[in-house]
């Protein structure tokens, strides 16, 4: 057993068919080339520590994330009150950009390596550990933001009751800005809102479904032929959907109008809803769209290509 190891997950944005992907429709997104850095040890006195952009979080007085990384480390046979579990987040929590998801991948992975596992053994460990550690925060997760925290660059997404279907997807390198415009629901109670939804509704919600998996399927293809405009017009006709489905606010509405009126080819929300991030494409290295996000929140620049690598 090593007695210090470091490993790391990453973060995710949701490009086209966000809810609908619960639901078995095929959605597109993209992992992050930052998120979540783990560091484990064995400890006598244990300490579960998270740093990130907006302060400082002692794990072991939050229940949830008590919860949450007890269940992480059960399929390791550790628990929490023996490690000392040091996080450096390089994103927002609770903004939509898949924290949770690159925290668990970074602490299993970091669980694996302490116990000096196998490549095969650590795959299906990690995977089984984070399935259960999400349940925490999302609820009915369909397992897009797990799929990213892993290093999976660009790619397709589909939940099937085999498992999820998962193609990778070549593309250019291009500039994408996030802007954090408004604090975050729960995305347990977004999920859950969407399914409410479903249950009133279900004829008038399925069709909506179905024009999102046709949003993404598009999208998909633009992606990989790099045709930026259709791109983002797909990507307001999203927004549209997930304004539709009842995941939108006023505030995030408003966040995509300044960033297309500002240069962008399109923008929507990235993630559950509710508050949380927008994704604006750039056309150009224009500061304007920088420039009016800031006015919203917090702002985040991405090169995003082909395929991220993590360690």
């Amino acid at each position: 057993m090593r007695a210090n190891v470091t490993a790391t997950g990453q973060g995710k944005l949701i490009v086209f068919g966000e809810h609908a992907v619960v639901y078995g429709r095929p959605a597109v997104a993209c992992s992050l080339p930052t998120g979540a850095r783990a560091t484990l040890q064995r400890a006598a006195t244990p300490r579960w520590v998270i740093e990130h952009p907006g302060g400082l979080i002692d794990a072991n007085a939050d229940a949830d994330i008590l919860k949450a990384g007890n269940l992480l480390l059960e399929p390791f046979g550790l628990c929490a009150d023996e490690l000392d579990i040091r996080i450096e987040m390089s994103i927002p929590l609770g903004a939509g950009l898949g924290s949770s998801a690159a925290m668990a991948v970074a602490v299993a992975r970091g669980a694996a390596r302490l116990l000096d596992l196998n490549e095969a053994d650590t795959e299906q460990r990690v995977s089984r550990a984070v399935i259960a550690s999400e349940s925490v925060f999302h609820g009915k997760a369909s397992g897009i933001d797990q799929q990213a925290a892993m290093g999976s660059g660009f790619f397709t997404f589909r939940k099937t009751d085999s498992g999820p279907v998962v193609d990778p997807l070549k593309v250019d390198a291009h500039r994408w800005v996030v802007a954090r415009v408004a604090p975050s629901k729960s995305t347990a109670a977004m999920v859950q809102s969407v399914a409410d939804r479903r249950e009133r509704l279900p004829e008038v919600t399925e069709s909506l479904f179905d024009d999102f998996a046709h949003t993404s399927e598009m999208g998909a293809r633009a992606l990989t032929a790099g045709a930026w405009d259709v791109v983002g017009e797909l990507m307001n006709v999203n927004q549209g959907l997930l304004e539709a489905i009842g995941v939108s606010t006023p505030e995030l509405e408003a966040a995509c109008t300044a960033a297309n009126q500002s240069g962008a080819l399109g923008a929507k929300i990235t993630g559950a809803g509710g508050g949380g991030c927008i994704l604006a494409l750039a056309q150009d290295d224009d500061d304007r769209l920088v420039d009016a996000l800031g006015e919203y929140g917090d702002v985040f620049e991405f090169t995003l290509a082909g395929r991220n690598s993590t360690t």
